[in-house]
Formats: structure tokens, sequence, C-alpha cells
């Protein structure tokens, strides 16, 4: 089950974060005529030298994310002595790119703005894991919203999985429901 998940979650994420056009700068990226006319409305109209980005982008987080997969579970099972996989939390990957980027970087918080900040809180979980911190506000959290919470993210994750049409395509879009 533990293999399935990553092998699930290495495509998903990829196509997850590539949604907000990453690093892919529409003056740059877009072919000349296309951002000559559209501006950086481009990176939304389908533009073809911005989905070729958006394409190496995408490719560059599926191979980022099985190094660190890697690495994370090599920790796991040397460090830690439990041989568990480790992977990205994808809740964390949706909230990202739909919440604070935006689709095609919509929002106001740029990519690199919102990666700078997800680094900070990267290193601020680690503190406050190693201090113990966090062990004890998890014991203060009811056992019930623990258990609702994780069903949750997992019901969002998979309805984010199965609608992508990169991915298994089983729920297919309508922009009526958004769901069938």
């Amino acid at each position: 089950v533990c293999f399935l998940t990553v092998c699930y979650i290495i495509p998903v994420n990829a196509s997850i974060l590539a949604e907000t056009g990453g690093s892919c700068d529409p003056a740059v990226e877009c072919t000349p005529d296309g951002y000559k006319y559209q501006g950086a409305s481009c990176r939304l109209n389908g533009d073809p030298g911005f989905k070729a980005c958006q394409e190496a982008f995408k490719d560059d987080l599926i191979a980022s994310t099985c190094i660190a997969s890697m690495l994370a579970t090599l920790a796991m099972s040397l460090v830690a002595r439990m041989p568990l996989a480790v992977a990205p939390a994808m809740g964390v990957n949706a909230y990202f790119t739909y919440n604070v980027v935006g689709y095609m970087s919509t929002k106001r918080v740029t990519y690199k703005q919102a990666l700078a900040a997800a680094f900070i809180e990267g290193w601020i979980f680690i503190f406050i894991s190693v201090s113990g911190v966090r062990g004890r506000l998890v014991e203060m959290i009811p056992k019930n919203i623990m258990y609702g919470t994780a069903a949750g993210i997992g019901c969002f994750l998979a309805f984010v999985g199965l609608q992508q049409s990169e991915g298994i395509a089983f729920i297919v879009h309508d922009p009526a429901t958004l769901v069938t």
C-alpha cells in the first residue's frame, strides 16, 4: 500500500504544482506574437511556448519528487529505524497551488514568494518538532477531529487526482458542476 501511495503521489504532485505555472515567465516563455498581443494572459490561452515550459517544469517536479521521496525514505529507515516510505504532503501542495498562488499564478502571491514561505514554514516545523512542542499540540487535538481531517483531505486528493486529464480522468469536467 505504501509503494502504491508513493506511485500515486509522484504524478499527482507534479500535475497539481504545474498548474501554478511554476517558474515559467510569460514574457520569456510565450511565443513573441502571443506575448505581444495577449501580454501575460498568453499563459492562460494555451500558448505553445508557455505550454512547453510548463511540461518541462512538470518533468522537473516528477524528478524532484522522486529524489526527495528517496532521500526522506532513506533518512526515515536509517535514522528513525522505521522502514516507511515518505513523500510530499499532498494537502499542502493543493493549498499552495489553488489558494496561495492560484491557477497559472492568478493570485497575488507569486510562485517564488510562496515557495520561500513554504521553505520558512518547513524550518519552523522542524524547530517545533525537535523542541517537542509539536507532540504536545497533537495530544491536544481530539481523535475524532484527527480522523475527520484525514478522511476529508483524502477525499479531496482523490477528487483532484481522478478529475485530472493527465491522470485517470475518471471524473470528467463539466463547467456547471465541476464534477460530471
